[in-house]
C-alpha cells in the first residue's frame, strides 16, 4: 500500500505588501533665496500650469532665486539619467509637478 502526499493549492497573499526599504532624506537647504531651483514638468495635463504659477510666486518672493525649467519626455517613465544628472549638477532644489 502506498500513501500519497496531500494535494495542495499554492496560496498568494492578496495584500501585496512588500517590506519598506529604509532610505535617508536628502539634506535640506537653509533657504531658497539666491539658490537655483529646478521645476520639472512631467508632461501631464496642468503640470505646466502649476509650474508657471509656482515660478511666478517664487520670483515674487525670492528675487535673487534662479528658476530653471525642465520637462520629462514621457509622464509614464522615470526621468532619463542624463536629465537627473543635469538637474543635480545645476540646481540646489527641485520641484516635480505631477498634473492631471
Amino acid at each position: 500500500m502506498t500513501t500519497q502526499a496531500p494535494v495542495g493549492i499554492p496560496m498568494m497573499d492578496p495584500r501585496g505588501e512588500t517590506p519598506a526599504a529604509s532610505v535617508s532624506m536628502a539634506p535640506r537647504s537653509s533657504g531658497l533665496d539666491g539658490k537655483t531651483i529646478a521645476l520639472v514638468d512631467n508632461t501631464k495635463i496642468n503640470a505646466g500650469n502649476l509650474l508657471d504659477k509656482l515660478s511666478s510666486l517664487l520670483q515674487e518672493d525670492l528675487e535673487s532665486t534662479r528658476i530653471v525649467r525642465f520637462s520629462k519626455t514621457d509622464a509614464t517613465r522615470p526621468a532619463p539619467p542624463d536629465l537627473i544628472r543635469q538637474i543635480t549638477e545645476e540646481c540646489d532644489a527641485t520641484v516635480l509637478a505631477i498634473g492631471d
